[in-house]
This record gives C-alpha cells, sequence and structure tokens, in this order.
C-alpha cells in the first residue's frame, strides 16, 4: 500500500474553508456542547469552551458539575452552562439533539460514575438506546446525532474499558498524544509489542500502520499529537463503516485484492515547542468540536482545527516566547 501525504498548509486551508452568510442567525452556525471539568479540574473546561466560542460556532454550552458553574460563567460568560448533579461527569444532558457536536474528555475525571456516562453517551449518540429524544428525531438517528470529539480523560477511560470502544459513533474524533494511544493500543490489541510513547514525526514504520488500523477498525478520524501533528482518517472506501483493517502482528492479514493503492495521510506545518504545556490540548479539543459544530466534516474539523491551533501558538509564541506562552495565549491568538 501507498501512502500519499498531504501537508497542510494556507492552500489545504483555503480548499476547505467555509463561507459565513451575512443573512444567518447564530443557529446556523451550530452549537457545540463540551462535556470537560470535574471537581478541581475546571481550567480544562474554561480553556475547551474558550476555544469553541473562537470556532465560528453559533452557540456553546458546558456540561460541568453543579457546584463549579460559576466558574465558567465568570471566565466565558458567552457559553451557555448545563450542570451535571455530581462532582464530575455522571449524566448525559437531555436533548442531545438539539447539539451539532460533541466534545468529551478534557479534565473529565475517570471515576465509575464518569465511565457508566460515556457508555450511556455513546450509545444516544449511536442510536443504539431506546431514547425518546433520537427517536423522535429522525429514523436515521445516528447520521443526524452529533459529531464527536473525544481526548484526555476520555480517551483513557475507554483504554480502562475496552468495551467502549466497540460502543464510539463512526465519524468520531480521537485527539490522543503518544501516552494516550499507547494505553489505547494496548488495550485493544494486548499481543501488539509496541510502545507509541515518544512516537514522534517523521510518521512511519509498524506504528503508522498501527494508527491506520486503529482508524479503520473505529470509522473515526485520529489525531496524533505532537510535533507535525498527524492526521489519519478512515479508509472508508476499502473497508465501509466499522468493517475495521487487521493490525500487522495481531489480525490476519488482508489480501492483496482487498488493500487501497493509496492512503492519504495529513501532517502539520504549524506549531512549536512552546505549545508542550498543559492546557493546549484543552484548547485543541474545543476548538475542534466547535468547528465541527460548525459544520465541517470530521477530517476538515481536523485539519482545521489542528493547523489554526497551531498557528494560533506560532503568533503566541512570536508575542510571549516559546518560554512565556501559555494555553490561554493561544486562544487568544485564534483565527478562522
Amino acid at each position: 500500500m501507498d501512502i500519499e501525504w498531504t501537508e497542510i498548509n494556507e492552500d489545504v486551508i483555503r480548499g476547505i474553508r467555509l463561507g459565513r452568510d451575512e443573512s444567518s442567525d447564530k443557529r446556523a452556525f451550530g452549537h457545540a456542547l463540551l462535556i470537560v471539568g470535574s471537581k478541581g479540574m475546571m481550567g480544562a473546561a474554561v480553556l475547551s469552551a474558550g476555544a469553541a466560542l473562537r470556532s465560528g460556532c453559533g452557540l456553546v454550552t458546558v456540561h460541568i458539575p453543579v457546584g463549579e458553574r460559576q466558574i465558567v460563567q465568570i471566565a466565558n460568560p458567552a457559553a451557555i452552562v448545563d450542570p451535571d448533579s455530581g462532582e464530575s461527569f455522571s449524566e448525559v444532558p437531555a436533548s442531545l439533539h438539539h447539539y451539532t457536536s460533541v466534545g468529551a474528555g478534557c479534565g473529565m475525571g475517570q471515576s465509575d460514575a464518569a465511565a457508566e456516562a460515556l457508555s450511556d453517551l455513546f450509545s444516544r449518540l449511536s442510536g443504539r438506546k431506546a431514547d425518546p429524544d433520537i427517536q423522535a428525531h429522525t429514523r436515521d438517528s445516528a447520521r443526524n446525532m452529533p459529531g464527536l470529539v473525544l481526548d484526555a480523560d476520555a480517551l483513557n477511560m475507554i483504554a480502562a474499558h475496552p468495551g467502549l470502544a466497540a460502543a464510539i459513533p463512526p465519524g468520531s474524533i480521537l485527539t490522543p498524544h503518544t501516552r494516550e494511544l499507547s494505553r489505547l493500543m494496548l488495550c485493544l490489541y494486548p499481543e501488539l509489542d509496541l510502545d507509541f510513547a515518544g512516537w514522534k514525526y517523521p510518521w512511519t514504520g509498524p506504528r503508522l500502520d498501527c494508527v491506520m488500523a486503529l482508524a479503520d477498525r473505529l470509522s473515526s478520524v485520529i489525531v496524533v499529537k505532537g510535533r507535525r501533528t498527524l492526521i489519519c482518517p478512515p479508509d472508508m472506501s476499502a473497508y465501509g463503516a466499522g468493517s475495521g483493517r487487521p493490525v500487522p502482528g495481531v489480525s490476519a492479514e488482508l489480501s492483496d485484492a482487498g488493500l487501497p493503492r493509496v492512503r492519504r495521510l495529513y501532517v502539520n506545518t504549524t506549531g512549536n515547542a512552546g505549545m508542550a504545556k498543559g492546557g493546549s490540548g484543552d484548547v485543541l479539543t474545543g476548538l475542534v468540536t466547535g468547528l465541527r459544530a460548525r459544520g465541517y466534516s470530521p477530517l476538515n474539523a481536523a485539519v482545521l482545527g489542528v493547523w489554526s491551533h497551531g498557528r494560533a501558538g506560532d503568533e503566541a509564541a512570536r508575542l510571549r516566547g516559546e518560554e512565556s506562552m501559555c494555553a490561554s495565549d493561544i486562544i487568544d491568538n485564534i483565527r478562522l
């Protein structure tokens, strides 16, 4: 199989950027839901919400513990707060079909209640549970439910509860760094003797084969964060939704006739070492979730989000310096 690499640059971004109708109201630009934060971890909620508000989507709702709501309301007054009765994620927001995207995981915690609620969220987004909101929406509920972005604690709970992986709705976006990717792969393929921690550009070797396999297995876009971030979409034309792709050394190999001749992957060209600080990933999650709500496809939301996030980081480094910049500086310099 040949791999065709696309470097994400301004020409690529111009080709995917959506226009903005001057006669439209806020509802025409989508509604992002962020399920983030927990007691003592509300910075992640503030940062992800701040980035989502810069994405161009019309509305942003943040589902957070009720006792922590004032933090978000003060920091991001433009965001709507949907309270959770627990100290972390414990209940799925009602009327999910009102949203056009859902981002989950930033500072969310990994309690048993959060894992159960995450499982419920996956089921409802996939239309697998008899939920009256979903049934009333459309016959093809899975297609019309909001797109999903998963990061941080959501990914770690999937790694700790392997059954959750099969319930991830097709068309999702996963944004692991290499340590989170290691946990996911060890959970899903325990026979695989590969460590992804520290893996970095150039993205080559058996680890790359495994990331492509993971994207195909989950029918989702995998964003491997790091220097020159890798974006790997699933090869839906070759394998079909949810059919999966064997992992070398673990599953049976496909015949030559079953392999695509060319696989297109994307590598980012923006960003700098000053972004290697707490909160940068929360900003990316909020931005990509907002872009998904805005109407971008999973792949285009990931491409535009990663590139714009890195460009904002470059501008923050220019203004503050790589040592002194922080995640809030990245938000301040997002330009779409």
